[in-house]
């Protein structure tokens, strides 16, 4: 009973789907005090107007034209005169008895004249509880404020409660006021929210885990069960580690008057004393691509290392990896052995100040899992190789003591590249990883690391205070060293991703830009490798070229106990999203 009124609730704000500040914290404080989560969706006409303007760049891959949202609702509902279609709207997600699945929906739906709203549904005009039928489904109507409150029939006591109280602002939420006010459509959770979810999710492992015990007891099943308890265990750890640290979150979805399309996440951590747990960083005063050459790429960014940020992730690194099941990490190890693993990656990122990376396409006899580069500003570009060594060679003295399938040791080799000092590191991936009993897994290999099957990794001294990093044939390896050397700006000054960059937020300090052009071709590169290898043919998909378009955008912050993330797809890259669907169902 309660399943039909949550679809129509849904519908109404799935279909309604930047403001002032002050309408964002207006709407943010019908929030009931007890409410696990939210949807608001902000000037329900300029937002329907927005979304309109995107689908029309999608209308040719469309049978017909898509109606506005706003249209959409108010057909299906009936609902027209007396909404104010300037103003915000609400759903507001209520507890269930013992959990947040299924929620009790609230929807606050504006109204410039409630009286002619409820009668255009068949609803009191005075404001009190009433029944109306929505979309073909009987639900509860009510005037609360300047809104028409709507909610399940079997949910009065509930709805009575929620009329009776005084809108007030949920505190955890207090820091994404702001944000929330430049987005069209928004949803969250408060704290509440937080730890219903955590405590269902679990629960749920516990119960699976309880049947995989009754249904899996034959001891010939003993290795894959203790495999799955361990799995079990690191998500129940991972769960309670978020239960505890999270305290709210949201997601929004913005779109500006050129159509550029901005999905943005804001998750707020707890914090003892007013210490920050995450840590934080300027912006550099230059872009992450400068010094790489400009070329056909897939990815590239990066971004500022924080103070103690190396040894914050080598911790985390050493535990996730000491906790995995057995046989996915590494084995045969002692607590000093996991001891030396963390010293390795230490070392790996002692004196790193930044980081700049790029996936370029290759060629295709290049192996696909390489022509990736790395530029570090680092305090000495000298001491930075020696600990490159000492790294390595931790690395190959543990694999002597591991007991896994599949062990990696790297020759080291002192080298000049580019007339720069270099330190060279190569690994027989064919050697050990190839099955004589799987045939494919040795031409896999070949296609993903090179024709010798030979991974081969560089650490060159580029200037004083710069290493260049690469995972390529060294001849590539020495032009990349002369454009991380030379002044050029190479990518950082191409003009599609100056496009996207200036969609993202200034105050982040991580970029990252996806070509799509790029990752099409790589993709396409990698499907011919897999088919190669399992004896089907080495052509690469028959697809058609993407068009020239601005990358794909990726920003990250960390700030006042925040993590700031967003993702921007600049309107041309829309276009050429909408003209490469139109390509391929052509068969151009």
């Amino acid at each position: 009973m309660q399943l039909a009124p949550l679809r129509t609730i849904a519908l109404l704000s799935a279909c309604l789907l930047a403001s002032q500040t002050a309408r964002a914290a207006g709407i943010l404080d019908q929030l009931p005090a007890d409410a696990t989560g939210f949807v608001a969706i902000h000037d329900l006409a300029a937002t329907s107007a927005k979304i309109e303007r995107v689908t029309a760049i999608f209308k040719e891959l469309t049978p017909g034209p898509v109606p506005p949202p706003l249209a959409i609702a108010q057909g299906v509902t009936g609902i027209g005169p007396g909404l104010n279609e300037s103003g915000d709207a609400l759903l507001a997600l209520m507890p269930g008895d013992d959990a947040p699945l299924p929620p009790r929906p609230l929807l606050l739906l504006p109204v410039s004249d409630y009286a002619a709203l409820a009668e255009s549904i068949g609803g009191d005009a005075t404001g009190e509880i009433c029944r109306v039928t929505l979309a073909g489904e009987e639900v509860l109507l009510a005037k609360r404020g300047d809104f028409a409150a709507i909610m399940n029939v079997e949910h009065r006591e509930d709805l009575e409660k929620i009329l009776a109280a005084a809108p007030a602002p949920t505190p955890e939420l207090a820091p994404l006021e702001s944000w929330l006010a430049t987005t069209d459509v928004s949803a969250g959770l408060t704290r509440s929210g937080v730890e219903r979810l955590i405590a269902l999710s679990r629960r749920s492992a516990s119960d699976f885990r309880q049947q995989m015990e009754a249904n899996f007891a034959d001891p010939a099943l003993s290795e894959m069960m203790n495999g799955m308890r361990r799995n079990i265990e690191l998500a129940d750890k991972a769960l309670e580690f978020l239960g505890a640290e999270v305290k709210a979150g949201a997601v929004g979805l913005t779109i500006d008057d050129a159509t550029n399309v901005r999905l943005a996440k804001r998750v707020i951590f707890t914090a003892k004393d007013g210490e920050s747990k995450l840590p934080s960083s300027e912006p550099a005063e230059q872009s992450p691509l400068s010094g790489f050459a400009a070329a056909p790429y897939v990815i590239g960014g990066g971004g500022p290392i924080p103070a103690g940020y190396g040894n914050r992730l080598a911790a985390l690194s050493r535990q996730l990896l000491q906790n995995l099941p057995q046989g996915r990490g590494y084995t045969g190890f002692e607590e000093g052995d996991w001891q030396q693993l963390e010293k390795s990656y230490r070392l790996m990122w002692k004196g790193l100040k930044s980081i700049g990376f790029v996936l370029y396409e290759g060629q295709k006899a290049d192996g696909v899992l390489s022509n990736y580069y790395f530029t570090c500003e680092v305090e000495d570009s000298h001491a930075y190789l020696q600990q490159f060594r000492e790294s390595m060679e931790i690395n190959n003295e543990l694999m002597t003591k591991a007991t896994n399938d599949l062990l990696l040791e790297y020759k080291l080799k002192d080298v000049t590249i580019a007339d720069k000092p270099a330190l060279e590191a190569v690994a027989d991936v064919v050697a050990a990883g190839a099955d004589p009993n799987v045939a494919m897994v040795e031409p896999m290999l070949k296609a993903m690391f090179g024709a010798d099957g030979k991974v081969r990794m560089y650490a060159v001294a580029v200037d004083a205070d710069t290493v260049l990093m690469a995972v390529a044939p060294q001849a590539a390896v020495a032009k990349a060293v002369e454009a991380a050397a030379s002044d050029a700006q190479g990518l950082a000054e191409d003009a599609s991703i100056g496009v996207t960059a200036e969609l993202l937020d200034p105050q982040a300090p991580w970029r990252a830009f996806v070509s799509p052009t790029g990752a099409i071709s790589w993709g396409e590169r990698f499907i011919a490798a897999t088919t190669m290898a399992f004896g089907v043919g080495d052509a690469e998909p028959k697809t058609p070229a993407f068009p020239a378009t601005p990358p794909l955008g990726v920003s990250v912050n960390f700030t006042e106990n925040q993590l700031q993330s967003e993702v921007v797809a600049p309107v041309g890259l829309l276009e050429g999203v909408a003209a490469y669907a139109k390509a391929l169902t052509k068969g151009e």
